[in-house]
């Protein structure tokens, strides 16, 4: 009896060792296939958050760059002070100093005010129909009619990343700063308070404002919000930085933004300056006053080392002067800081 007792109870641990085994092995299978496909849904969620990171940045985040805050210019004024020259920058030619006496030379501020009426028209239109130096290669930002503009792209003066422009006076055209951010990689700054838009990014590289030029800080007749150069510099912390392209086109009011911007050296570290002049709105000879101040102004330009690489009649502005010559009272300028 006893043996047969010992022998049943041998048995049944036998049994029950293997069936534990046998429970053990089917445990470790279940655990092998939960890790499965815990790596299986790991990997599927991990593929998901690339592919949405990929889409964001493609575009989600282009809405949200669209959407995102640009820099403020305050309303407030700035305070008024003069930027203090960078000698390095400001004063050195590059180019050899006898180029930079080559081409027409305006007349000197007390020249200019001893001239007679006739000659102040010859002298003005023989200057801005002119160029003083060459440029080797010249690139057109923008549309191939009014809208687009030359930008030298020599190496001395090409735009060079990181790289910064302002564009002043837009009139629901950007092509020139599209293809200036497409071509350059600039870091942009458009101007216009007349469009009606609000304050806006652009593209990645472009920023609308809607606000103007002058030379006061304050509002215009209009209601649009106005800033001097300096401000507005100041406003975006761009006091030391180099412009590399200063574009403006704000019909007639050239003749007073310019003069305020070189009286308090706002055209500190400007490379190339790009700008439309009206001598006239009204197809016919200006005053002689206005052609003092325009000569007065293009020789201000000339002691600070800007030179005409190009310039071009707008053919809209065409009219026959009392001269009996015909004359175009619509100029755009292309200048470099070379000298």
């Amino acid at each position: 009896m006893h043996v047969r007792v010992g022998l049943a109870t041998q048995a049944d641990r036998i049994a029950l060792s293997n069936r534990d085994t046998d429970q053990f092995r089917a445990l470790c299978s279940r655990c092998t296939l939960s890790k499965m496909k815990r790596s299986v849904v790991g990997f599927a969620i991990g593929s998901f958050m690339l592919v949405g990171i990929i889409v964001f940045h493609t575009e989600i985040g282009d809405f949200f760059l669209r959407n995102s805050p640009v820099p403020v210019i305050y309303e407030e004024n700035c305070q008024s002070h003069k930027y203090e020259k960078d000698n390095a920058y400001t004063d050195t030619p590059i180019i050899p100093v006898a180029e930079c006496r080559r081409g027409h030379v305006p007349p000197t501020r007390s020249e200019i005010r001893t001239l007679e009426p006739g000659q102040l028209t010859e002298i003005y239109h023989s200057y801005v129909e002119n160029i003083q130096v060459a440029c080797g290669d010249m690139k057109r930002m923008g549309l191939q009619q009014d809208g687009g503009w030359e930008i030298c792209n020599d190496p001395l003066v090409k735009p060079k990343k990181p790289c910064l422009v302002y564009s002043f006076g837009i009139n629901n055209d950007f092509s020139f700063d599209d293809a200036t951010e497409l071509e350059y990689g600039c870091q942009i700054h458009s101007f216009d308070p007349s469009m009606g838009k609000d304050d806006h990014q652009r593209s990645k590289g472009i920023m609308f404002h809607s606000l103007g030029i002058s030379d006061y800080n304050g509002r215009s007749e209009r209601k649009w919000p106005m800033k001097t150069l300096n401000c507005i510099r100041e406003s975006l912390r761009h006091t030391q930085t180099t412009i590399d392209i200063l574009k403006i086109d704000i019909e007639d009011m050239e003749w007073k933004v310019i003069p305020e911007m070189m009286r308090n050296n706002a055209l500190h570290n400007v490379t190339q300056f790009v700008f439309e002049v009206h001598i006239s709105l009204q197809h016919t000879d200006a005053p002689p006053d206005k052609y003092i101040t325009a000569l007065e102004i293009f020789r201000d330009l000339y002691d600070l080392g800007y030179r005409i690489f190009l310039t071009h009649r707008n053919q809209y502005c065409h009219y026959k002067s009392m001269s009996g010559k015909q004359r175009t009272s619509c100029h755009e300028i292309f200048m470099m800081k070379v000298c």
